[in-house]
C-alpha cells in the first residue's frame, strides 16, 4: 500500500467515523431527487476531495454518491452522457493570458457546466468577457474580468474554485540548466549533466516517465501528457514569456509590425525546414538514423506530398492554414477560442509572410482589438502539405472565413490518423520510435539536426546536448518515484508535490501551476438547476437569485476547504478566489468575491428551498450513538492492525 492509498484509508475511514457522529444541524426534510452523483476521475487526489465534499454536504441533509471513472470515460460523461450533478475537476488557466472565455463562455467547447444564454445573468456575463477581450490594457483588463468573476461567482455559481495547485519537480544534482518556470522542452537546449548520478548511463540522453498519451494532433487534443509530448516536435507560432507575457521574436515568427490595433502583419525565419514525416510505428531501435535516406518509412499527406527533411520549409501558408484550422469546426476542438480571425492572408510578394485583422467583438458593426490575440499564436505550427486536401468544398471558421481543403469527416481518413499518432513539426526533436506493450512502452525522441538553435529563455544561441529523450509510461506514481531514485529516470514530477518526505539528496523545483481544482455543478440537472435555473427564489432578500442558484451557493458556502487543504494537501496549496488565474489577479485578492466557509449562511440560503428542522444533538445513552460507538472502535482496531501490518512488512523489507 502506497502513500497515496493510504491516504485514501484513512479519509474512508475519517469519513465513515464522521458521518455517524457529526454533531449540529441537518435538514430533515429534503427535495433532493436521491442522491446527488458526484464524478470525478482517478488516478490523483481528487476522489479524496469527492469523499470530503460527501461528508460536508451530509450536514446539509444533501446525500453524494462519489464515483470515480477513467479519463477517458469522464470524458464522455462531460461531453455525452452528462450522467451527474456535481464533478470535480482541473481548470487549466492560462499563465500566458488572464482571459477566461475557453471554461465560462457558452459557445466554448468546455463549457461542461452546461451555461446557456437564456439563464438569467449570462448575457450580463458574455458581455462582461467581450468588454475586456477588447482592452489591450492589462490593468483595466483584470479589473472588468474581477467585475466578471464577482457576478458569475455571485449570480450564476456554475463551479467553485478549489485550490490553486503548486506543480514540484525533483532533479539529480548532477542536473544543470533546468528552469521550472520555462518547462523541460524550453529548458533542454540549457540542460547538461555535470557527472553521472547513480544508474545513469548516458551523459546525452535524459530520461523520464509519464502516462499514456493519446494523440499528437493539436487541433483535437485535451489532454495535458499529449501536449507535452507535442511541444517536443513543434515550435509555437510565437513564444510568450512564462512571467512577463510578453510575446517574443525567439519563436518561429522572427518580426512584426502593428499596422493598428486591429491589424498587423508578421514574418516568419526563412530557413526552417519541416522534419521528416517519418511513421514512428514502422521503426525500432535497430532501425536506420531518422537524418537516413530510409524513405519507404515516411508517411504521404492527402496532397501526395511527404517530408525528408530538407524538401519542406516552412512558410507563412502553413501557419495561415494552422490558424484558419484552429478555427474550423470542422477539426478543431477549440475553434471557439478562434473566432477574433476576421480576416487572414499571405504576402503575394513573400512566402513568409502573412496579415492578420482582428475582431474582439463580432457584436459590433467595427472592428474591436483582441487583447488574448498573443496568447491565441502561442500554439504548435501544423504542416498545410500533410494536413490539407485538394478538395473543393467550402467550410467556414467561427470568425467567418471560408475555405477550401478542410471538411466534416476529414480528421478519420488515414493520412490525419497516421499524423495523430505519429506528428512531426519543425520543433527540437522528432520522434525516432514508439514502441508499445502491456508492461513496457516507451516513445523515443531524437534531436532535430535542423533546428535553428535559438533559446526562448534568453535569445542565445544553443545546441542540444541531449541527444535522445527516452519518455517511459508509468501510471502509477510510486514506480516512478521508484525507478527516480535508482537512477533510471532523470526527472520526477510526483502525483503528491508536497509530498517532502524524500531523499533530500535531490533538487526541487516548486512553482505554482496554472492548474486549478474546481468543483462543478451540472446546470442541466434537477436540484441543482434545471428548471430551477429560471424560478426565482421567494425567500425574502433573495428574490434576484433563481432558485438552482440558492443551492449552488449553500453547497458552496457548506465546503469547507480549508479542512480538505489541512488534510489532503499539507496546505500546500493556496485556495483560488475567483475564477481568473491568480497571477494576474493576485493583487486585488480582496475585491474577488470568495466562498468563506460557513454552515449557518449555508443552511440561510438553503432555506429558500426547503425548510430548515435542526436534529437534535445525540448523546452516548441513544442506541444508534451506541451502536456508531462500537461501529467506529471496530474501524479504529482494523486501522491500527493495516497500520502495524504496514510498518512489520515495510521493517522486512529493508
Amino acid at each position: 500500500m502506497n502513500k497515496g492509498q493510504l491516504y485514501t484509508f484513512f479519509v474512508v475511514i475519517n469519513l465513515i467515523t464522521i458521518s455517524s457522529t457529526t454533531n449540529g444541524l441537518f435538514l430533515k426534510e429534503t427535495t433532493c431527487p436521491g442522491n446527488l452523483v458526484l464524478k470525478t476521475n482517478g488516478g490523483g487526489i481528487y476522489p479524496d476531495y469527492g469523499l470530503f465534499v460527501a461528508q460536508q454536504l451530509r450536514k446539509l441533509g444533501i446525500e453524494v454518491e462519489v464515483t470515480i471513472e477513467e479519463w477517458a470515460t469522464f470524458v464522455g460523461t462531460l461531453c455525452i452522457t452528462r450522467d451527474f450533478d456535481l464533478g470535480i475537476r482541473t481548470f487549466d488557466f492560462s499563465t500566458l493570458d488572464p482571459d477566461p472565455t475557453k471554461h465560462f463562455s457558452v459557445a466554448s467547447d468546455m463549457n461542461y457546466e452546461g451555461l446557456e444564454y437564456d439563464m438569467p445573468y449570462v448575457n450580463e456575463s458574455e458581455e462582461l468577457i467581450q468588454q475586456a477581450l477588447s482592452n489591450t490594457n492589462l490593468t483595466q483588463r483584470t479589473e472588468t474580468y474581477i467585475e466578471w468573476s464577482n457576478l458569475v461567482m455571485d449570480k450564476i455559481v456554475p463551479v467553485l474554485p478549489l485550490f490553486n495547485e503548486r506543480k514540484t519537480i525533483f532533479l539529480w544534482p548532477n542536473t544543470q540548466g533546468y528552469e521550472v518556470g520555462w518547462g523541460l522542452v524550453e529548458s533542454l537546449p540549457h540542460i547538461r549533466f555535470d557527472g553521472y548520478h547513480e544508474g545513469q548511463v548516458s551523459l546525452d540522453s535524459f530520461n523520464l516517465a509519464l502516462p499514456h498519451w493519446r494523440g499528437l494532433n493539436p487541433l483535437d487534443n485535451t489532454d495535458s501528457v499529449s501536449d507535452f509530448m507535442i511541444d517536443f516536435i513543434t515550435e509555437p507560432i510565437i513564444q510568450i514569456h512564462p512571467s512577463t507575457h510578453v510575446p517574443l521574436n525567439t519563436g518561429l515568427i522572427e518580426n512584426w509590425e502593428m499596422i493598428n490595433e486591429t491589424y498587423y502583419s508578421f514574418r516568419l525565419r526563412d530557413n526552417l525546414y519541416w522534419n521528416p514525416s517519418f511513421n514512428a510505428y514502422d521503426r525500432n531501435s535497430n532501425s536506420l538514423p531518422l537524418n537516413s535516406s530510409d524513405l519507404s518509412s515516411l508517411m504521404i499527406g492527402l496532397q501526395g506530398e511527404f517530408s525528408d527533411g530538407t524538401n519542406q520549409k516552412l512558410a507563412a501558408k502553413d501557419v495561415v492554414f494552422t490558424l484558419l484550422a484552429y478555427g474550423n469546426p470542422s477539426v478543431s476542438k477549440h475553434s471557439a477560442e478562434y473566432n477574433w480571425i476576421k480576416e487572414i492572408e499571405l504576402n503575394q510578394t513573400d512566402e513568409f509572410s502573412f496579415n492578420l485583422i482582428v475582431d474582439g467583438n463580432l457584436g459590433t458593426p467595427e472592428l474591436n482589438p483582441y487583447a488574448p490575440m498573443w496568447s491565441k499564436l502561442s500554439v504548435p505550427c501544423l504542416p498545410e502539405f500533410f494536413l490539407n486536401s485538394t478538395d473543393l468544398n467550402s467550410t467556414e471558421t467561427t470568425g467567418g472565413i471560408p475555405m477550401v481543403g478542410l471538411y466534416e469527416g476529414i480528421e478519420e481518413t488515414e493520412e490525419w490518423e497516421d499524423y495523430r499518432k505519429s506528428g512531426f513539426g519543425c520543433g527540437k526533436y522528432l520522434i525516432d520510435y514508439v514502441f508499445q506493450s502491456v508492461d513496457n512502452s516507451i516513445t523515443v525522441f531524437k534531436a532535430n539536426p535542423n533546428w535553428y538553435n535559438i533559446s526562448a529563455i534568453d535569445g542565445s544561441v544553443q545546441y542540444l546536448n541531449i541527444s535522445t529523450i527516452n519518455v517511459r509510461v508509468l501510471q502509477d506514481d510510486s514506480a516512478k518515484k521508484a525507478e527516480f531514485s535508482a537512477g533510471k529516470l532523470d526527472l520526477y514530477k510526483p502525483e503528491i508535490p508536497f509530498d517532502y518526505q524524500f531523499d533530500p539528496f535531490f533538487i526541487p523545483q516548486t512553482i505554482w501551476s496554472s492548474e486549478v481544482s474546481c468543483l462543478f455543478f451540472n446546470l442541466g440537472r434537477p436540484f441543482v438547476g434545471w428548471n430551477d435555473n429560471y424560478v426565482n427564489s421567494t425567500f425574502e432578500g433573495k428574490e434576484e437569485y433563481s432558485k438552482a442558484v440558492t443551492v449552488r451557493k449553500a453547497i458552496s458556502y457548506a465546503i469547507n476547504r480549508e479542512e480538505i487543504n489541512e488534510v489532503m494537501n499539507h496546505r500546500w496549496y493556496s485556495f483560488q478566489h475567483g475564477l481568473i488565474n491568480q497571477l494576474f489577479s493576485q493583487y486585488s485578492l480582496s475585491e474577488i468575491f470568495d466562498y468563506e466557509h460557513n454552515l449557518d449562511t449555508a443552511i440561510e440560503w438553503l432555506t429558500g428551498v426547503r425548510p430548515v428542522t435542526p436534529t437534535p444533538t445525540k448523546t452516548p445513552s441513544n442506541p444508534i450513538t451506541t451502536i456508531s460507538f462500537g461501529i467506529n472502535f471496530l474501524y479504529g482496531i482494523l486501522a491500527t492492525t493495516i497500520l502495524i501490518s504496514l510498518f512489520k512488512k515495510r521493517k522486512i523489507l529493508k
